[in-house]
């Protein structure tokens, strides 16, 4: 674990500079096996949290406790299971009503690289209700541009992943309905839940390459269709997976 070479948090912040740590990355992708030491250790692959990042805020706190914790256990020459730490650090922020950590998975995932969902919406506890009135209207603003969009085409076509992932997360935003579907195959490493190789130069694997479609709302029928239509062309609709 590396921190910001600032003298510690306090003197960053009195400088308005942002504080951050780095944490090694927990995927399958930042482990390798150490064949001298025989055991697994991370790599060099860091994941930042930022106390002035409003959705890491809470993580970098999370993370200077948890440091700290283990830091008190080194100096007293003891050591101590992640659940002795769990309850060690649990407690309540004075003046709130907010905990440290509500459980143990939250303890854990301060250092991941994508946290899962159920951490992302607890993060949504940090925002007021004034940004989410803002942010409500900004959608508004967004669905009308998307909606002056399609009086000029049909439905708007791309790779499901790439560049075009914003526009699944725009369309999700927004409420257009989507679809996604085979379009032809191409050979890939295998791949980390992330998307990651975990071996670049390892066997390749015959996978799909889909592709998404976003359409009009409450025109559900002719995205589909269309869709529909160019997968029976293509023909990749016959071909599977072996089984057994």
């Amino acid at each position: 674990m590396s921190f910001r070479p600032s003298g510690g948090s306090a003197p960053a912040a009195a400088k308005r500079r942002d504080p951050y740590v780095d944490v090694p990355t927990r995927s399958l992708s930042n482990v390798k096996y150490n064949k001298a030491k025989r055991f697994i250790e991370m790599g060099r692959n860091t994941n930042r949290r930022q106390l002035f990042n409003l959705s890491q805020a809470k993580s970098y706190m999370q993370t200077m406790l948890v440091a700290s914790g283990a830091k008190r256990l080194i100096e007293q020459g003891k050591t101590g299971s992640i659940r002795q730490m769990f309850y060690m650090l649990k407690h309540t922020i004075p003046g709130t009503r907010e905990e440290t950590f509500n459980d143990q998975d939250e303890q854990l995932v301060f250092g991941e690289a994508a946290p899962g969902w159920p951490t992302i919406w607890r993060q949504a506890r940090l925002y007021s209700a004034v940004d989410y009135v803002q942010a409500d209207r900004v959608r508004r603003l967004v669905m009308g541009e998307f909606d002056r969009l399609f009086e000029k085409v049909d439905v708007l076509c791309g790779p499901l992943y790439g560049e075009s992932i914003a526009l699944v997360a725009a369309t999700n935003f927004t409420g257009h309905p989507g679809v996604t579907f085979r379009a032809g195959f191409t050979e890939s490493p295998t791949r980390s839940l992330h998307g990651s190789a975990l071996d670049a130069a390892g066997p390749r694997v015959r996978i799909t390459q889909n592709i998404a479609m976003h359409g009009r709302l409450f025109e559900e029928g002719s995205m589909l269709a269309l869709a529909s239509a160019l997968e029976q062309k293509l023909g990749v609709w016959r071909e599977g997976p072996p089984l057994g």
